[in-house]
């Protein structure tokens, strides 16, 4: 178990960050719809975190209890991920959405999998994408696009 305390936490979290990013951006960036790149992007969360336990709670649970450095990234990484999910406003059905509505959706992805997380559960996170992207898809592209998520289950692979 990691020590929040230990004055190398915050040097491994970035690390973890830094990776878990490149990852997400590399998986947003590109040509589909953003219904797509955010599916994408939400897989490859979800897989990265559930290959390594210890590096999942270390990121997710354990950040919890740092200092303020790694509470600011980590508010940060949050706010990256809203804004990849604000994208969706470009494609919403009426109106663009306040920018409070997918830092919301953010909040309860991060939440969720913190949930798993910290119970042991980590590797049920890539099969809580089709619920998530429900979530995620409902307030911007609608109903019928969100349930259509409930019947995408995640494979294991893009």
């Amino acid at each position: 178990m990691s020590d929040p305390h230990d004055p190398d936490f915050a040097a491994a979290w970035d690390r973890v960050d830094r990776l878990l990013q490149e990852r997400m951006i590399a998986a947003f960036c590109g040509e589909e719809p953003w219904r797509e790149r955010m599916r994408a992007t939400l897989a490859v969360a979800f897989a990265f975190l559930a290959e390594d336990p210890e590096r999942a709670r270390l990121y997710v649970v354990d950040s919890l209890f740092a200092g303020e450095p790694v509470h600011k990234a980590r508010h940060l990484a949050i706010e990256r991920l809203g804004d990849m999910i604000d994208g969706g406003s470009e494609e919403a059905m009426a109106l663009a959405r306040p920018p409070i509505v997918a830092l919301g959706i953010a909040g309860a992805i991060w939440s969720h999998s913190h949930g798993l997380i910290r119970d042991g559960r980590v590797a049920e996170l890539p099969g809580d994408l089709p619920q998530l992207m429900f979530f995620t898809v409902l307030p911007y592209l609608g109903t019928a696009a969100a349930h259509e998520e409930l019947e995408r289950p995640f494979s294991g692979s893009l």
